[in-house]
């Protein structure tokens, strides 16, 4: 329990800012219990990106079904136009028959295209038991779709970031470190600071779930850097090396648990050493941070075992850890006294507690390892991925809480976990709390909550 309490720089390290202002505006999925739910949807025209029906929130590990869903579940519902539904962990799209036909998937008999037995880097296409797409498409598959969605306008973006900057406000936090960003999000962010509208001091990665577009976005972060604004500074660039538990993306050392012999894998690796290896070494050398999104066990592992390769060659640079939520004991020590920062997500453990053990079987014990972590002196910062997770200070508390509860040992309380550390950026920045209650928030002397 938080109790009394001022913190300064109040900080949320892992967010997703655009997303949790435009959250507010579109379907929301997540109160789904049930693939009969979504005749309860009530559905607006801002929830249309073009002709496209999206929403965001679905979790399959939560309905008494359990497995994931189908193109056919969908059309029952939505037959007028294509339907796109990202999963909570944003790393899997539900599509309906319309839009499979729509990205080239299937033909309009709802038989199978030569395009979709393709095999994708990093991704994958559900198929039935006939051998066409199911309606999932997981990781790098995803792209087939959100690359046709129509971009939202200059004024849109603004509005979403405003929106954004509001909710993290309200939430207590006056920091954050936002994991996601294009030009026109850029813009539209100094655009907010040139207007005195931003509420916040942001830490700006630029990332994308393809490591393919590594290139264009060390090229912005480059144009970024030289046209930063007080409140925005250039932290670096990030990428993924593997995806989500959740949709079974993260990449383990073991076959997920609770699949037949047949059907056991292991997750996915999202790019090779290879990549990895150049990637590194041209954002360092560049003089930018590298963030890494790792989930699972050998995905952390990987890109441990490359990172110190680049430094052992002599290049100095700062490696981020996002998420690192299966650690092994070895990897653990791997990391000791090495220019690496983790960025974890405790409230990840209350939404996953009900189905972790049953995927990762006997790895349960390498999940959420913060207190090893601290024990071996590795950086930790805490963070929502919002808006996956609602950003919250208390959400930290209670999900230690519970976790201990299962035997998972809480790190030592340190504020420092909370707390953007340099306090010149922002003066007479904090937030105050009374009882786990926000009572004030204060930025650069203006209360904005």
């Amino acid at each position: 329990m938080i109790g009394r309490m001022k913190i300064h720089n109040c900080f949320d390290s892992h967010v997703h800012w655009l997303p949790t202002g435009r959250n507010h505006s579109q379907l929301s999925l997540r109160d789904l219990r049930s693939l009969k739910d979504l005749s309860q949807l009530q559905v607006h025209p801002d929830h249309f990106r073009g002709e496209w029906l999206t929403g965001f929130g679905w979790d399959q590990n939560l309905w008494t079904e359990g497995d994931f869903p189908t193109r056919f579940d969908l059309d029952i519902y939505f037959k007028d136009h294509p339907v796109a539904f990202s999963r909570v962990d944003g790393h899997a799209l539900w599509l309906n028959t319309r839009a499979l036909v729509k990205i080239g998937l299937l033909n309009s008999d709802g038989k199978a295209t030569t395009l979709s037995q393709e095999s994708i880097l990093g991704g994958e296409v559900l198929k039935d038991a006939q051998g066409n797409p199911s309606g999932v498409l997981v990781d790098q598959a995803t792209q087939k779709v959100w690359t046709q969605l129509p971009e939202f306008s200059p004024k849109q973006v603004r509005s979403h970031l405003k929106e954004g900057a509001r909710v993290f406000n309200q939430a207590g936090f006056t920091h954050i470190r936002d994991m996601f960003c294009s030009s026109l999000q850029w813009e539209q962010a100094c655009a907010l600071f040139d207007a005195q509208e931003l509420t916040l001091a942001v830490e700006q990665f630029f990332g994308h779930p393809s490591p393919e577009h590594f290139e264009s976005l060390l090229e912005l972060a480059i144009k970024a850097r030289s046209e930063t604004r007080d409140l925005l500074r250039i932290g670096g660039i990030k990428t993924f090396v593997d995806g989500a538990l959740g949709s079974e993306g993260a990449w383990l050392s073991q076959p997920y648990a609770h699949h037949s012999k047949e059907e056991a894998h292991c997750g996915a690796a999202l790019l090779d050493e290879e990549r990895l290896l150049e990637i590194m070494i041209k954002t360092w050398e560049n003089n930018f941070d590298l963030a890494l999104h790792v989930i699972g066990d050998q995905a952390a592992d990987f890109a441990v075992k490359v990172a110190n390769r680049v430094w052992s060659q002599g290049l100095v640079g700062r490696l981020h850890l996002e998420h690192a939520q299966m650690l092994s004991p070895q990897t653990i020590q791997n990391m000791k006294r090495k220019n690496i920062v983790c960025h974890m997500q405790p409230s990840h453990f209350l939404s996953d507690q009900s189905w972790l053990l049953q995927k990762v079987g006997n790895l349960y014990s390498y999940c959420f390892p913060w207190f090893e972590l601290q024990k071996s002196g590795v950086p930790i910062f805490l963070g929502s991925d919002s808006p996956v997770e609602s950003p919250s200070v208390s959400k930290h508390f209670e999900s230690f809480k519970a976790a201990e509860a299962t035997g998972i040992l809480a790190p030592q309380w340190d504020v420092s976990m909370i707390s953007k550390p340099d306090m010149s950026w922002t003066p007479n920045t904090f937030t105050e709390y009374e009882e786990g209650v926000i009572k004030k928030v204060v930025f650069q002397q203006r209360e904005v909550v």
